[in-house]
């Protein structure tokens, strides 16, 4: 049985009250009080990290979007983040460190016949209309982009403005 995040945190500051009450008693084993201390504080990014991500799920889902894949890393500079409306509308921010672009598309299916004479059977088509692209200078700028044609685009006006900026920014780790 795998254990939740909280679990682990819980664990982990369990672990390092006891090193420290050891260390006080004896004044040895710093380096397992490094490592405990390193070990929660690694859990507890992860745990902040998760809960940014659920709060901007939720308030995407909440304007009328759904967030379909959200990939950051800012040590290599790299974003990937897919939007998808309720009304088929997939907007799609790809940025490496010195360019980035925002593209949108509209989902559609189709129905089509496929097989032989005799033996024909109707099956989905996806069918991806591009609609446009935008170009920016680098992942921070299409990330504001993006935000703000969340915002001006979204089905439903359920969120005040900025606050699409502000759901990202804690998986940025830059303040909103």
């Amino acid at each position: 049985m795998t254990k939740t995040i909280e679990e682990q945190i819980a664990e982990a500051r369990e672990e390092h009250r006891e090193i420290e009450c050891f260390m006080a008693e004896n004044g040895t084993q710093a380096r397992l009080l490094a490592r405990a201390a390193s070990r929660l504080a690694t859990l507890e990014a992860i745990l902040a990290n998760e809960s940014a991500r659920r709060s901007l799920v939720v308030g995407l889902e909440r304007s009328g979007w759904k967030l379909v894949a959200c990939e950051i890393d800012l040590v290599r500079g790299r974003a990937r983040i897919e939007v998808e409306s309720f009304g088929g509308l997939l907007v799609t921010l790809d940025a490496e460190s010195h360019r980035a672009s925002v593209t949108r598309e509209r989902i559609g299916y189709e129905t089509v016949l496929i097989g032989r004479r005799g033996d024909r059977m109707p099956s989905q088509r996806i069918r991806m209309e591009f609609i446009g692209r935008q170009r920016y200078e680098g992942p921070r700028a299409a990330l504001r982009g993006l935000c703000n044609y969340l915002e001006d685009n979204a089905p439903i006006a359920a969120l005040p403005r900025y606050s699409v900026r502000a759901l990202v920014a804690p998986l940025m780790g830059v303040p909103s």
